[in-house]
């Protein structure tokens, strides 16, 4: 305010402001607003008036870096769906116990069956038993902190019966020590077989 005092007149001529007190903004160490109290009255702000204000700013400079955050966050949650749906590749994101809690378009469009349909349904209802077994030990070790270096297969069928091979990678989300979710990213790869 003071290196730059034409920035401000205009304000205090048209509101014929004669005192304030600026307390700047800071988050992580950076400033990123200033707070100002102005009154059209000549005073001096005392020990307490300055307290004050810098406790609101020091409250303001929260919820100014929470917004921001807030607003960061739903644009990468924007950013995830978007990938999310056009991915090329099936995308399961499954309950620990193998219930489809949400799809992508392309597992609705390789699979044939509609997504409200396919969410909700356990993936192990799509397969053989033999398939489902497998899946079902594959999961089991997942869940117990083992990786699989390579992508593994297995066959489900769609709503026509047809058998559909499926290329796959998995990872756990977990909450805590708690499973979370199953995701699992599949390539068709039933023409090569």
């Amino acid at each position: 305010v003071e290196r730059e005092p034409d920035m401000y007149r205009p304000v205090w001529e048209t509101h014929r402001l004669r005192s304030a007190l600026f307390q700047p903004l800071r988050h992580q160490g950076v400033v990123i607003g200033i707070l100002s109290v102005a009154c059209r009255q000549q005073r001096v702000f005392s020990a307490d008036d300055r307290m004050m204000v810098r406790r609101f700013a020091e409250l303001a400079a929260a919820a100014v870096a929470n917004a921001r955050l807030h607003t960061a966050l739903h644009q990468s949650e924007r950013r995830y769906r978007l990938l999310f749906e056009r991915a090329e590749e099936l995308v399961f994101s499954l309950a620990p116990d193998g219930v489809i809690r949400r799809c992508n378009s392309a597992a609705i469009a390789v699979t044939g069956i509609d997504g409200s349909m396919l969410v909700g349904m356990s993936l192990y209802d799509l397969m053989r038993p033999a398939d489902a077994s497998d899946l079902r030990e594959r999961f089991a070790a997942l869940l117990q902190h083992k990786r699989f270096p390579r992508p593994w297969t297995f066959e489900i069928h769609g709503e026509q019966g047809d058998p559909i091979v499926l290329e796959a990678t998995s990872q756990v989300v977990w909450a805590g020590a708690q499973p979370a979710e199953i995701d699992l990213i599949c390539r068709d790869v039933t023409a090569r077989r």
